[in-house]
């Protein structure tokens, strides 16, 4: 689960995106997933089958952490 991952754990494997950087950016106000798409580049770049160690999209993980850490 996201949640347990490092701050340094990266999230978005297509243009390097850490969960740390998610999550500052919800903290300053991105609250939703186009706004974090934009701050961060987070789901941009379209290679998560060749990037990511599971082929997989970091959609889902960036909608958990919206669901985490949007209330703090």
């Amino acid at each position: 689960m996201v949640e347990n991952l490092p701050h340094n754990a990266t999230i978005c494997y297509c243009n390097k995106v850490t969960k740390g950087k998610l999550v500052r950016a919800i903290q300053q106000g991105a609250k939703t997933v186009e706004t974090l798409h934009q701050v961060t580049g987070a789901g941009f770049g379209g290679k998560c089958k060749n990037l990511h160690p599971e082929a997989r999209c970091c959609h889902s993980d960036i909608l958990q952490l919206l669901a985490i850490y949007e209330k703090d």
